[in-house]
């Protein structure tokens, strides 16, 4: 039972990191869209770049119950280069 729970941290673990990164590229892309596109309306694109932090780390808080799992593979990450 131990390993499937394990298993299962992290796979989510995992998701968290891969949409983490997928949601700053297109944050990022998005305010670099928006600020060539209409740079008389630089306000509103870091409105919206703002939006987007904030449902991130919405998002982050929602999920901090599997920040550990996460901490943990990233540290099998690095564990061969200790």
């Amino acid at each position: 039972m131990n390993d499937r729970v394990e298993r299962l941290e992290r796979r989510v673990g995992w998701l968290i990191v891969v949409v983490a990164v997928l949601a700053a590229s297109v944050t990022g892309l998005l305010v670099v869209v928006l600020w060539f596109s209409f740079p008389e309306q630089t306000l509103a694109a870091l409105q919206v770049t703002g939006f987007l932090i904030v449902a991130g780390l919405l998002t982050l808080a929602m999920t901090h119950r599997q920040l550990p799992a996460v901490a943990r593979e990233v540290g099998r990450w690095f564990a061969p280069l200790r």
